[in-house]
């Protein structure tokens, strides 16, 4: 691929986004049921025009998605995620992040160079991103969705750091932890584990008990719970910038015993050299839509000093996740 052809791509990377898009949004990989089909049989099977999915086919086949014979196509190994029987199915976070609402926000990217207006005010007079999900109900179940398919991910992540290891804590609180999927991974593989599910009401209240799983309903830039061995923090603190992050890493420090440690899984660090990591891209969506960052490495230990904390470890997975482990500083 010459220059310009690179340029050009790069300028129609949004068309790439909405072919995908389509294609999920029509449940076309369910749709080859396995096998080789040809998009009349497709178009049938989807309710979609015909020709319209012939030349849908055809554009996706030189990305690597289909291959295509003649007239029949095929799933490739990489066209198999975009099905809803995968086991790590990528269908609900191409709805989200190719939908309406996140492709919107991303216009509005080039006017936020200068201004600094977070999108969700500019784009749709919001004081915050989570306030889509009142004016535009239908995105909280994508988003609902997509969070989920993200979770699964990223479980398997923490579930692949060898120099984790969570074994000798009695407690674990996980602030922010929405339905309980990742605390129930640890319980599950720490026996002696006991946890306690920490978020809002509204989130928890719908959550089945579990063995060993306490349900804790709270504000973490209130208060946390106390005294317990370990805090775990998934995809938290990048919503929100430093100084927000201030906040909740005092109150965390507030209720930490000596002897507690601090566990932040997020994209990154976000190499501070020129290598291709999802955390740059991700860097630049939580800038947009929520004034948050992903952080590099140094920023880590700049955060936490701030805070009264020191890393002590950095664990890497098979993915784009880490998790940062953190002590007090200076216990007491």
């Amino acid at each position: 691929m010459n220059s310009v052809e690179q340029i050009a791509q790069y300028a129609t990377g949004h068309w790439v986004s909405q072919m995908v898009f389509t294609f999920v949004k029509h449940n076309m990989g369910d749709a080859f049921q396995q096998q080789a089909a040809t998009a009349t049989q497709i178009a049938e099977r989807t309710g979609v025009n015909e020709d319209n999915c012939f030349r849908l086919l055809r554009a996706l086949a030189p990305l690597g998605i289909l291959k295509q014979d003649n007239d029949q196509f095929s799933l490739t190994e990489l066209g198999d995620f975009l099905t809803t029987k995968h086991p790590m199915s990528l269908t609900d976070k191409v709805l989200l992040e190719a939908g309406y609402e996140h492709v919107l926000l991303w216009t509005h990217l080039s006017d936020y160079m200068v201004s600094s207006t977070p999108a969700p005010k500019a784009i749709f007079d919001l004081d915050n991103y989570f306030g889509l999900f009142e004016k535009r109900p239908k995105h909280l179940d994508v988003f609902a969705k997509a969070m989920g398919s993200y979770s699964q991910d990223e479980i398997a992540m923490i579930e692949s750091m060898s120099s984790l290891d969570l074994s000798e804590l009695d407690t674990l609180v996980d602030l922010g932890g929405a339905y309980g999927d990742l605390l129930a991974s640890l319980l599950q593989r720490y026996p002696n584990l006991e946890g306690i599910l920490f978020d809002q009401a509204a989130v928890i209240d719908n959550v089945l008990p579990l063995d060993r799983m306490t349900k804790q309903a709270g504000n973490f830039f209130e208060q946390v719970p106390e005294n317990q061995d370990g805090y775990f923090l998934k995809h938290i603190l990048h919503d929100w910038d430093d100084a927000l992050c201030l906040k909740i890493l005092g109150n965390i420090k507030h209720a930490m015993k000596p002897t507690s440690k601090l566990y932040i899984a997020e994209f990154g660090p976000v190499p501070e050299t020129d290598e291709p990591h999802l955390s740059k891209m991700f860097d630049l969506h939580m800038m947009l839509t929520l004034n948050g960052k992903e952080r590099s490495l140094s920023q880590w230990h700049e955060l936490l000093a701030s805070a009264g904390f020191k890393v002590t470890m950095i664990h890497e997975s098979f993915g784009p996740l880490s998790v940062i482990e953190a002590c007090l500083a200076d216990p007491v």
